[in-house]
């Protein structure tokens, strides 16, 4: 079959495009003809090896894809050749599709059977291959991370034939509330400044509005629990500068008791014995890249710096929601004048 592969990581200049054989269909897996494949954020990042995962070469690029079954294995039922089918692109005890195994740009795909998705007549080619990450991603933050219930209220930011995009709106399940971020958090100047840190994270990654209008202007940027521990010690004091010029306290008094709160804990990074406690600085911010992490808004790259990571595209749109907020706007400001020195 005819393919596109990468020997080595690199640029678009690493793609080859030629003959490779075709998959083996075992007896519990069907072989598709790829009808259309679709390519998402991380396909660059596998390329380029941004992240820590060990891809194995060369590798053939591709998370998303579709067509129809040309041979099946002998312990498969409820597929035949023919059928129009997608599949899920994580394959327990393989990894992720384009990632650890080979990917969709390519003429055939081996599947196991258990990955299949089958096609509604209605559904094109084009529209199916693009569903499986990008939707499932949302799916499972919303049945999973926000739980989302009968009776929530949540925000349309966007709706097509395939799918609707939910964002935050005050009282509903995506909203971020300083009280209950990190639940665990003994005290409530403990809950103010993971709230903080995330308000600085989020202006880490988009140091101004045109950022936040630019699509792709998140992708690649990286951070650090080192950088932000730093970085939201210079941001506090600049809000301490300001505080003369304006009344911090009439807009956002959880913000004011926070950053007072952070200077405070400005030199404890970690405890004696060289460990981080989760009421340091270090702690809490490495706690909320964790979380950021956990939700799919960041890509963890390594160890470095007390941990590296590489903000999505996906961190976008959540920043957005937070735009309008009195206190992001005070941070904001101030990040503006705070220098960002990326690792």
């Amino acid at each position: 079959m005819r393919a596109i592969r990468f020997h080595e990581h690199g640029g678009p200049e690493q793609l080859r495009y030629g003959e490779v054989p075709d998959p083996v269909c075992g007896p519990e897996d069907v072989v598709i003809r790829i009808k259309a494949a679709a390519l998402n954020g991380f396909e660059p990042m596998i390329l380029g090896k941004t992240t820590a995962l060990k891809t194995p070469l060369p590798m053939i690029p591709g998370g998303d894809g579709c067509g129809e079954i040309v041979a099946v294995g002998a312990r498969v039922e409820g597929w035949r050749v023919g059928d129009r089918v997608g599949f899920h692109p994580f394959v327990p005890g393989e990894g992720m599709t384009g990632e650890t195994r080979p990917g969709t740009c390519c003429e055939l795909v081996r599947v196991p059977a258990d990955r299949l998705i089958r096609l509604p007549e209605e559904l094109g080619f084009e529209a199916a291959a693009a569903l499986p990450i990008a939707y499932g991603t949302a799916l499972r933050m919303m049945t999973g991370r926000g739980a989302v219930r009968s009776g929530d209220r949540v925000l349309l930011l966007g709706a097509t034939e395939h799918g609707l995009v939910l964002g935050a709106e005050d009282d509903g399940v995506f909203a971020m509330r300083l009280s209950d971020y990190r639940r665990q958090a003994s005290t409530v100047s403990d809950r103010l400044c993971h709230g903080l840190i995330q308000l600085a994270v989020a202006a880490w990654c988009f140091p101004t509005a045109q950022y936040l209008e630019e699509r792709d202007s998140v992708v690649g940027v990286r951070l650090s629990v080192h950088r932000m521990v730093d970085y939201l010690i210079d941001l506090c004091r600049r809000l301490e500068e300001s505080a003369g010029d304006h009344d911090p306290e009439a807009a956002s008094p959880e913000l004011a008791e926070a950053w007072r709160t952070i200077l405070a804990r400005a030199q404890t990074r970690a405890t004696s014995d060289g460990r981080r406690a989760a009421n340091t600085l270090a702690g809490m911010v490495a706690h909320a890249l964790e979380a950021l992490e956990e939700g799919g808004l960041l890509r963890r790259l390594g160890d470095e710096e007390g941990g590296t990571y590489q903000a999505l595209g996906s961190y976008r749109i959540q920043v957005r929601e937070m735009a309008a907020l009195p206190a992001f706007q005070l941070v904001h400001g101030a990040a503006a004048r705070a220098p960002r020195e990326e690792g």
